[in-house]
């Protein structure tokens, strides 16, 4: 049965310098056009000058071109008009100095299928539910981005059964908020199919909502969430906000895990054929701990340079805080590392500086986990050299690192280095700093040689390289970024040779033969060669004591 779901939301707001200054209401109001599409109407107090910049949906996480979501946007007043911009991302809409403005758009599912690993970045719009965040979803007239906006939203036409939840409230059909516009666009909406549970701890909220079939039981989920959410709260010695909510969407491929930290929410999503242990239970713990580190304490822009702060740090922690809490063993928590420092050893990246990820963290899955892995294990180094001090720990560094960054609330690497100095030696911090440019001889060094734990060996003398840029040599049809003296230059590919869609690669596989379809003196060939390029590392490996 088609169900019918309208959201109001009513804002208060200023418009920034640029604009001219001028108290507006912003109302939202959202309807289901169809079984893929919601019509949003948007009103607001005009301007003294009679124009304002409308934004459009452009860029978020790894997806392009969000506005082709976006379609029918129109003034309802005969006397308004909407025009388009040099920008696709960017409209004005024009009306009388200081009148109510009104216009709509239809916001549409944009992609086709199932739900997949990374649709889940764009307007999710089911018959039986809906599901976005404000980065993908709205259009708003330009404004600060720290403007403090005063909002009603309000739900109506939904069945009494239908969840109904937003990174301000849950379980109702209205709710009043204050809020940065900044924190607005970095919220979810949902409402529709979705099975939910209330935690209610010392009159602080914890509402977890989850839709679809997955590979464990509601129960499971609930309890294992809260237990999460509630044990990192009190690592950080926070009450957390008065409301917060999970959501989980099922994906409908093989061996995907994925989460987004929000405004207070996080979403997860998950491959049906998953069970909750294995990945799903350290996302959660993840994103949770991103309420801290990188919402929290934000990091510079741009901030590719510090995500192995952000990502690692974090990373670290969540297999922490499931071995704090019981759910994942010592032995597991060791194999986890371990599993960390061999993948980083044998990265393609193992060289690379933070500052050479600049543009292109999204540019392949092995350069956004080397961020991951580098800072896991410069996070496990720095545990265990505090450890050997016998008086303060990780645990305190960043809780300290956390409170000496008010009131900016932004990272410092001066405030950080200082820490590890006070905390541990210069040795540590040599170590962490020349990993980071990219040289990780002194990492390596203090891993071996630290008395915490017994180290064994790992011998590697080979590791996968395909020998040119994959991702962008599929983007533009064309071989790009081709390794000189590579096995793939070698076996006969060429810079800017074009591609077919013949192509065989088992990445991070240095036993299968890559095969790649290309264009070479007019024909059609299949190019086979070993991906692979000869190194000598040691990987350190952790023996459990």
């Amino acid at each position: 049965m088609r169900y019918l779901c309208i959201i109001t939301l009513i804002t208060n707001l200023f418009f920034s310098p640029v604009c001219f200054a001028q108290k507006a209401d912003l109302h939202y109001s959202i309807s289901r056009k169809d079984s893929t599409a919601l019509l949003i109407t948007v009103a607001f107090t005009g301007n003294s000058s009679g124009s304002s910049v409308l934004h459009i949906p452009n860029e978020w996480a790894s997806q392009k071109k969000l506005y082709h979501a976006v379609s029918d946007l129109k003034a309802l007043s005969a006397h308004d008009t909407v025009m388009p911009t040099d920008k696709p991302d960017s409209y004005t809409i024009r009306y009388q100095p200081g009148a109510t403005v009104v216009f709509s758009y239809i916001l549409r599912k944009d992609w086709t299928g199932t739900l997949k690993y990374p649709q889940y970045f764009r307007a999710v719009i089911q018959h039986d539910l809906f599901y976005f965040n404000g980065y993908s979803g709205l259009v708003y007239p330009d404004v600060a981005d720290t403007t403090q906006v005063r909002c009603r939203l309000t739900y109506k036409g939904f069945h009494k059964t239908d969840f109904i939840g937003n990174s301000f409230y849950a379980n109702r059909t209205d709710g009043r908020f204050t809020v940065s516009l900044n924190n607005l666009l970095n919220s979810i909406f949902c409402a529709g199919k979705f099975r939910s549970k209330t935690i209610n701890v010392n009159r602080h909220q914890v509402v977890i909502a989850l839709t679809g079939k997955p590979a464990f039981t509601d129960d499971e989920a609930f309890s294992s969430i809260s237990n999460i959410i509630l044990a990192e709260r009190r690592f950080w010695h926070d009450a957390g906000p008065h409301y917060y909510l999970t959501t989980f969407l099922p994906l409908y491929d093989q061996g995907n895990t994925g989460g987004t930290a929000y405004y207070h929410a996080f979403s997860l999503f998950q491959s049906t054929d998953q069970g909750l242990t294995e990945n799903l239970l350290p996302m959660i713990a993840h994103e949770y701990f991103h309420n801290w580190l990188g919402l929290g304490l934000k990091m510079p822009e741009p901030d590719e340079p510090y995500k192995w702060f952000s990502e690692g740090f974090t990373e670290y922690y969540s297999y922490k805080m499931l071995r704090k809490t019981g759910i994942m063993s010592n032995e597991d928590f060791l194999t986890r590392i371990n599993s960390y420092l061999k993948a980083y050893f044998l990265s393609p990246y193992f060289n690379l500086s933070n500052q050479q990820l600049i543009g292109r963290y999204w540019e392949n899955s092995e350069l956004k986990l080397l961020s991951y892995r580098r800072g896991l294990i410069l996070a496990f180094l720095l545990d265990n050299r505090l450890m050997e001090k016998q008086h303060e720990s990780l645990d305190d560094f960043l809780r300290k690192l956390y409170a000496k960054s008010k009131p900016s609330m932004t990272f410092s690497d001066q405030l950080f280095d200082k820490l590890v100095l006070a905390y541990s030696d210069q040795a540590t911090l040599t170590a962490i700093d020349q990993a980071n440019e990219g040289q990780n001889e002194p990492l390596a060094h203090l891993l071996f040689t630290d008395p915490a734990y017994r180290m064994d060996t790992l011998k590697a003398e080979k590791i996968f390289d395909l020998g040119f840029d994959y991702q962008a040599s599929k983007r533009i049809g064309k071989i790009q970024g081709l390794e000189a003296g590579s096995n793939a230059e070698k076996a006969g590919l060429a810079e800017n040779m074009p591609l077919t869609d013949q192509c065989s690669i088992w990445f991070n596989n240095t036993e299968k033969v890559a095969k790649i379809g290309v264009v070479k003196d007019g024909k059609k060939v299949l190019i086979e060669y070993l991906p692979i390029t000869q190194v000598n590392r040691k990987i350190p490996q952790i023996i459990a004591k």
